[in-house]
């Protein structure tokens, strides 16, 4: 039985009476345990199917699809979304493009960042009317966020742009973004780049306090998506077990030391309480434990020895500033958003160290169309964790070691001799364990995870190494998904098993919980093991009498399994994916220079063609054929560009005008790749003819100049006629 179906039925049966001690209500509690033990297996973590719709394919989540009969998407904890794109027209004058992408279905706590291709925005990039106004789309696109509020009101810009359209078009309880482009053939010269945003998805009800606030935490993504009566089981809140699901809950908030993970701060902002740091992308994973050094004093309001959490203000650096974060005295805060304030930027250099990160935290987007147990199979491979249903309550156990509290006695607790299996079945084992994740270090696509294998299991296994594939769609730290992956191998080399039908003292225990088992002629002393399945039964005893019996089976346990010591994190990929260009980015030309060459003529005239130099492009999308420079030129104090020839990609240098001494022009070059996408502009103002740029020294400057100057054009930009050869300094 599929598990949705099985948990319906089992919630159906609950929904009974189940008072009293009559057999009718015992055989009752017979069914809840054959439904319980499906449910267990169906739940207990495995390799999803690939789907087409999901996230865990490789493309998908990151890309904007257009289609008008999509699936609804519920966004967990921080991750990057494309969600559905929607072009609703243009402008009379075609200048504008005006779109709406619906980013999930359901409202949102905010957005961190926007991303044109893979080019990062950030909102204090945004005016009050949301125009981007630095950057490499400044003045180009507007972007105007709604986030989904039951309350939510129309788009006033959208409504008064785009005809058709009035004051009922709100999106309530949709969170979307308006973006308006304008037609720019240099920024969009290959299309539009792909939208999509990073976001704080779906503020979710604590059930530990009651209140209602974005969050990180794997366990509460399970428990809002029981709950959930739109996506998910629908069940309701006195179904959960309060105590222990409040306890399971906290295990997700723990702390888990980690290998030391360092950023440099190169800008301290006391305005926005922000630190930009180094590198191109944020190493630390979100709400990571932090500490400051300095070299100096740390800004006032910060202190050094002190544990901080990471509110992550921008994951990506842009033209603009590298990544940001602010920081909190409490992962609560940092959940709401609520930073340390500080009131200057300190001296020295400062250093940000990430030293813990919670134990279960990630983010993810969850696909209705996708079956319902598909989509709890990909939260609970976030946790290695279970979902086990009993006695009318639901527990959601995250993987944590948990002290035995019963024990059984082979001897005087079971009816009858146990079988033990000693090896599990040969396409249930396996030595090797890996699969993907998705981080912001790749730019949120899936990328492989650190594999983790032991070589003497492998020996003992025969030499031959068998991969478990162990996909982690709602994880995002590379530590985490080590953490967890090893949890699920350890637990897989633990196979010892011991079925049999035990009293009903057995029956004191639940699925998931550990208990001792002693055996003396299996060598079994308090030995650890963890309840999978368990139930109830009506046999006929040794005098033909019908008795009750508890089926149950065992499988060894130890907390050895859940150890992990922050040097076994590996933080680099020991085999790290190809980095290959990105074609729809194209750096401008650097390091601009000009020349003069002499020109003869037949006549005599003294006439100069301008050199335009540059760095080599180190794109070999530009250097390989058909890639260009293109070129333009325009007289100093004129504002329209004339086009030249082009140059081969893998050009250095260009002939650009030709004329006499004296005369200005402004000289400009960009590069085109191989699939027509455009750099921009870099421009050389004010190059005058017969100059090479420098300061005027010797001749040579001129090239041959002969005999006495006749007028200062020869020589270029002379304030005043030369009446001597002192007025060139050293010409010969």
């Amino acid at each position: 039985m599929p598990p949705q179906i099985a948990l319906a039925a089992a919630a159906a049966a609950i929904g009974g009476s189940l008072t009293g001690a009559t057999l009718g209500s015992i055989l009752l509690k017979v069914a809840l345990s054959v439904v319980l033990s499906a449910v267990t297996r169906a739940l207990t973590p495995k390799p999803s199917t690939p789907d087409p719709t999901s996230q865990n394919t490789q493309t998908g989540i990151n890309v904007a699809v257009q289609r008008s009969d999509d699936s609804h998407k519920h966004v967990y904890g921080i991750t990057r979304h494309a969600g559905m794109f929607y072009p609703l027209g243009l402008s009379g004058d075609n200048k504008y493009l005006y779109a709406v992408s619906v980013i999930a279905a359901h409202e949102i706590d905010g957005i961190v960042e926007y991303w044109l291709g893979d080019v990062c925005i950030t909102p204090d990039q945004l005016d009050a009317n949301g125009l981007v106004t630095t950057g490499d789309f400044a003045n180009k696109v507007r972007i105007r966020p709604h986030l989904g509020s039951p309350n939510q009101t129309a788009d006033t810009l959208l409504i008064s742009e785009v005809q058709g359209l009035n004051s009922n078009f709100r999106f309530r309880g949709l969170a979307y973004v308006y973006w308006r482009f304008e037609y720019d053939a240099n920024k969009f010269s290959s299309g539009l780049p792909n939208p999509s945003v990073v976001m704080r998805g779906k503020p979710i009800i604590d059930p530990r306090d009651n209140m209602r606030r974005f969050t990180g935490n794997l366990g509460l993504f399970k428990y809002e998506y029981l709950c959930n009566e739109d996506a998910g089981f629908g069940a309701a809140v006195d179904r959960f077990e309060e105590t222990q699901n409040t306890a399971q809950l906290n295990i997700c908030d723990e702390m888990v030391t980690t290998a030391d993970v360092v950023h440099m701060v190169n800008a301290a902002t006391p305005a926005a309480d922000t630190l930009a740091l180094d590198g191109d992308m944020l190493k630390f994973p979100p709400f990571a434990r932090v500490q400051l050094t300095t070299t100096g004093t740390l800004p006032a309001g910060l202190s050094p020895a002190t544990d901080y959490w990471v509110i992550v203000h921008q994951f990506k650096k842009n033209s603009v500033v590298g990544p940001r974060v602010r920081l909190a005295a409490t992962l609560l805060d940092a959940l709401q958003g609520q930073a340390v304030d500080f009131t200057d930027a300190g001296t020295g250099t400062h250093t940000i160290t990430q030293n813990a990160e919670p134990r279960y935290y990630g983010g993810g987007v969850l696909d209705t169309a996708r079956a319902i147990g598909d989509n709890l199979q990909d939260m609970l491979s976030g946790d290695a964790g279970r979902l086990v249903f009993a006695g009318g309550k639901i527990r959601i156990l995250p993987a944590a070691w948990s002290e035995p509290v019963n024990s059984l006695n082979a001897k005087s607790d079971f009816v009858a001799p146990f079988s033990i299996d000693t090896r599990l079945p040969i396409e249930e084992s396996f030595n090797a364990i890996g699969g993907i994740f998705y981080s912001q270090l790749n730019n949120w696509q899936p990328v492989d995870y650190p594999e983790y294998s032991v070589l003497n299991d492998i020996t003992k296994d025969g030499g031959i190494k068998q991969k478990k594939d162990y996909p982690l769609p709602y994880t995002q730290s590379t530590t985490t998904a080590q953490r967890v992956s090893k949890i699920e191998y350890k637990r897989a080399r633990q196979e010892i098993a011991v079925q049999g039908a035990a009293k009903m003292l057995a029956f004191r225990n639940q699925c998931g919980d550990n208990i001792t088992l002693n055996s003396e002629p299996d060598g079994f002393v308090d030995k650890a093991f963890e309840v999978t399945r368990l139930g109830l039964s009506i046999e006929n005893d040794a005098f033909g009498k019908p008795a009750l019996r508890v089926p149950i089976i065992l499988r060894e346990t130890a907390e050895e399994i859940f150890d992990h010591e922050s040097t076994e994190d590996a933080l680099i990929d020991p085999a790290p994916n190809s980095v290959l260009p990105d074609p729809f980015t194209v750096a401008r030309p650097q390091n601009l220079s000009y020349s003069s060459r002499l020109v003869n003529t037949t006549d005599g005239d003294t006439l100069y063609t301008l050199v335009l130099g540059f760095d080599q492009s180190i794109d070999n999308n530009v250097l390989a054929s058909p890639g260009q420079v293109e070129l333009f030129y325009r007289e100093t104090g004129t504002t329209v560009y004339k086009p030249l020839h082009p140059v081969p990609g893998d050009s250095t240098q260009a002939d650009m005008v030709t004329a006499t001494p004296g005369a200005s022009y402004d000289l400009a070059a960009r590069f085109k790749n191989t699939i027509g996408k455009l750099s921009s502009l870099s421009e050389m103002p004010g190059c005058i003819v017969g100059s090479s740029g420098s300061t005027i020294g010797t001749h040579l400057d001129y090239e041959s100049v002969t005999g006495s100057p006749a007028t200062f054009l020869d020589y270029g930009a002379v304030n005043t006629a030369p009446t001597t050869f002192l007025d060139y300094e050293a010409v010969l």
